[in-house]
């Protein structure tokens, strides 16, 4: 029986996983352990094989750091509540505050500014919508027809 061709790329392949999952094929995940684990069985990966082998077995024998028994109780101690958020600017404020750094309690100032002055700035002008006899009696007198519109002397013949 012969033994298919393999690729750089399945070797490569086989080789990640090896550094991925370890040396033990039965570690790893059963779609890769059937796509590779016979390749990486094979004498061209040998090395590599032995050597997460070793780094399996190193890891395994390392024990889990131990933490003092009263770590969890100084880290409460430790533990501030946030402030409390009463009141309507502090609804606005815990409103706005998941919504980003730039709409935080700061510029709420501002944009109620901005909207007052907004309101302001449309009650204050017409919207540019001029009765068109006074726009024209303003277009007569920087043209110089100032006293032919006093005594209704249009050359166009208006009336």
């Amino acid at each position: 029986m012969t033994r298919p061709q393999t690729g750089d790329k399945e070797l490569a392949a086989a080789k990640n996983c090896i550094d991925a999952y370890g040396g033990d094929i039965e570690r790893w995940p059963e779609d890769a352990r059937n796509a590779y684990g016979a390749l990486a069985m094979s004498d061209a990966l040998a090395s590599e094989r032995e050597a997460a082998l070793a780094l399996d077995a190193f890891l395994d024998a390392a024990t889990a750091p131990k933490t003092a028994d009263d770590l969890q109780r100084r880290i409460l101690a430790d533990y501030r509540p946030p402030a409390d958020r009463t009141g309507w600017l502090g609804a606005i404020s815990a409103s706005l505050y998941g919504l980003g750094g730039f709409l935080r309690p700061a510029p709420v100032g501002a944009f109620a500014s901005l909207a007052i002055a907004g309101f302001i700035a449309g009650a204050v002008t017409d919207g540019g919508a001029l009765d068109p006899e006074i726009e024209a009696y303003a277009y007569l007198e920087t043209d110089g027809f100032a006293e032919a519109a006093d005594n209704e002397e249009f050359p166009w013949g208006a009336d």
